[in-house]
């Protein structure tokens, strides 16, 4: 990879670490350390001019106390690699004799991305060189935290556990895993499943895998049946070693409670890992909901975090940051080809990240998430969260009124009052057909609404008695499956369903896309309603509810037509008007794309 793309990627990492208090963009010597500076990406280092002041405050909490073992001479070390750089000649791709490995990687092909021979190398050199040009004291910027990116979430995931491995119990590194106690990893019910592809790939068994149950209000993982887990492994004979936490879930967005997690882990000495794939993301808005959602991430010792998802950047682009400075090279770093990495080319290879991978051929995806970061600034990027979790709200709401869908009269309005779209009635069906067709399956915390359409005849005795009756139940999980084929039958959207803790089939509607708006929302419901009486119109069931007992017989109307008056187009007029809710303090999503469209096109890293 170029060594430009690099240097993108560790500015990149830099910058995402700073939102978890693991790196700083302030030199901590520094007498001015009030006013935000600037750290460009050729190291030249000026004071933003009025017009590219930022319009937040820095998401550097100096206050926070330091959770990271101090760094053993990082700065002499650096100021060595800097004194080591001045006196010899610049190991610029640019300038290299061509007969060595550094000068390769600098044609058309390797300056549009492509992977260069071993150009890699030359990057700790040029990052070193720019340092020291830019004036600053080095106050360990590399030393603070590690990090890489990645294709993915899973492989994110991967390498956390390996890492993980290689800290707990590093001679597996060199004579296996044989002779070691089977080591235990504990991650949520509701987490994600590449976790025990991760155990399968490096061998420690998907038995060993033990899914925690959740609390049932939050969906979060329950600490104290993870103490209890961790206990009975331990006097199986076993090793506790990894615990993985969630941040936004798969389906319902919940986030475990970090802080209570991290004290069981440093109960029993082991290693606590964010999957942050989602979740991560609201590290950005500063607003305290977020930041209580987000509480606890810092004192993590892993966390991915996917840049490809909420923050919009084309696939593929996925970190993996460890407050833990050169674990992921002393993990993955081998001497089988010693004549790979001379330091004849390149003295600095040790900040190489090469060693970091199993990867050697990667892709510059750092350029992407790069250029976005720095056209949108911060205040740009935690727009989107707080859009996200505008429209998810949004849709709480309009599921709540339909059919339903008011106006927005202001800012600081929680219940709007005026009628701006009624679905209407179809022709031959009943007064109420559209009435409590919808129902939600908890409150949405974060990006993801699920809920269920409830077909006409069912929907009194669900009102009374909820879908924990059997009967309801067993009613209930085919009325999903059934939607969903009339949607690919007709082709109109595409909504997933799923179930948790027993529940029926219910759909599930992430909101990572910003720039929709509430008609389009509104319009999703109205879609869904209309498939759901087609399936299941009036009279499917016949119902008798009584005070002792409830009777239901019949079932759906198995029905494949397309029915061409679609009422899923309406009026756009209203696009831009949003309503407000209880929890954070936010703007509307007119006033939150206002401020992103007036932010000057700078970062702070």
């Amino acid at each position: 990879m170029a060594p430009v793309f690099l240097l993108m990627e560790k500015r990149l990492l830099q910058h995402m670490a700073s939102f978890l208090g693991w790196y700083t963009h302030f030199d901590p010597n520094s007498q001015d350390n009030d006013t935000p500076q600037e750290f460009s990406l050729c190291g030249d280092r000026r004071a933003p001019s009025p017009a590219e002041q930022p319009t937040a405050a820095s998401t550097t909490d100096e206050s926070a106390p330091n959770l990271l073992p101090p760094p053993a001479d990082t700065s002499s070390k650096l100021s060595e690699a800097s004194t080591d750089a001045s006196q010899s000649p610049r190991l610029d791709a640019q300038n290299h004799p061509p007969s060595t490995r550094c000068s390769a990687g600098t044609g058309e092909r390797e300056r549009c991305g492509h992977v260069g021979d071993v150009s890699r190398e030359v990057v700790p050199s040029v990052l070193v060189d720019r340092l020291r040009r830019s004036d600053r004291k080095l106050s360990a910027p590399f030393e603070t935290f590690d990090g890489l990116l990645n294709p993915g979430g899973a492989i994110s995931n991967v390498m956390a556990l390996n890492v993980a491995r290689h800290h707990i119990v590093p001679e597996v590194k060199v004579k296996g895993v044989y002779g070691t106690p089977p080591l235990v990893i504990f991650t949520s019910e509701q987490g994600h499943e590449s976790i025990e592809k991760a155990t399968a790939l490096l061998g420690l068994g998907v038995e060993n895998v033990v899914h925690v149950p959740v609390l049932p209000s939050t969906n979060a993982m329950d600490p104290q049946a993870l103490a209890h887990a961790v206990q009975q492994a331990a006097d199986a004979g076993k090793r506790p070693f990894f615990v993985n936490c969630t941040a936004a879930t798969t389906v319902a967005g919940a986030f475990d409670p970090f802080e209570a997690i991290r004290d069981v882990c440093d109960e029993w000495g082991m290693w606590m890992h964010v999957d942050g794939a989602v979740g991560a993301s609201f590290l950005l808005p500063q607003e305290e909901y977020y930041k209580k959602l987000c509480r606890g991430m810092d004192r993590a010792d892993s966390v991915s975090w996917n840049l490809h998802k909420l923050l919009g950047v084309p696939l593929q682009c996925s970190a993996l940051l460890t407050r833990h400075p050169g674990l992921l090279s002393r993990t993955h770093s081998t001497v089988a080809c010693p004549n790979l990495f001379s330091h004849i080319d390149t003295p600095l290879c040790d900040l190489d990240s090469c060693c970091s991978t199993f990867q050697y051929g990667r892709r510059a995806d750092a350029f992407k998430a790069w250029c976005l970061w720095k056209k949108l600034g911060d205040q740009g990027m935690a727009n989107r969260i707080r859009l996200v979790y505008t429209h998810t709200m949004e849709l709480a709401e309009l599921i709540r009124t339909f059919p339903k869908k008011f106006s927005c009269p202001g800012r600081g309005v929680n219940l709007p009052t005026e009628v701006e779209v009624e679905e209407s009635v179809p022709t031959g069906m009943p007064s109420d057909i559209n009435q409590d067709a919808f129902h939600l399956v908890w409150e949405p915390v974060s990006c993801n609404c699920c809920f269920w359409w409830v077909p006409y005849d069912l929907r009194k005795p669900f009102a009374q008695h909820g879908w924990q009756h059997p009967l309801l139940h067993e009613h209930l999980i085919h009325v999903a499956p059934a939607m969903k084929r009339q949607m690919l039958t007709e082709g109109s959207i595409m909504v997933d369903y799923h179930t948790l803790a027993g529940r029926p089939f219910f759909w599930r509607l992430p909101l990572v896309n910003p720039d929709i708006c509430r008609d389009d929302i509104f319009n999703v419901l109205r879609i869904i309603n209309r498939i759901g009486t087609s399936c299941f119109p009036p009279g499917s069931y016949a119902v008798s509810v009584s005070e002792a007992d409830l009777s239901i017989e019949g079932g759906p109307m198995w029905q494949t037509t397309i029915n061409d008056g679609d009422s899923s187009s309406c009026s756009r007029s209203s696009a831009r008007r949003v309503a407000s809710f209880p929890g954070p303090e936010m703007a509307h999503a007119e006033e939150i794309r206002e401020s992103t469209a007036a932010l000057p096109s700078i970062c702070t890293f």
